[in-house]
């Protein structure tokens, strides 16, 4: 995450990233089926996220899906 950008005009939040080419995990998960590994990794990286963006950032995400994580 490169910034968050705040439009009170619109009650809008934008958050800027980079670009991410491997598409979500919901659609790596639609095309195969995960390794136990591979689930691990995942979700031992979605929760240093999740604690940096909470902790850090003082952003709290409040839609945690598959198909709203990036895979780079």
């Amino acid at each position: 995450m490169f910034e968050i950008l705040d439009d009170p005009s619109l009650n809008k939040l934008y958050i800027v990233t980079e670009l991410v080419k491997n598409g979500t995990l919901g659609e790596n998960m639609e095309k195969r089926m995960l390794t136990t590994e591979e689930v691990r990794r995942y979700f031992r990286d979605l929760i240093n996220a999740l604690e940096y963006c909470h902790e850090i950032a003082g952003v709290i995400h409040r839609d945690i899906k598959p198909e709203n994580v990036l895979i780079d």
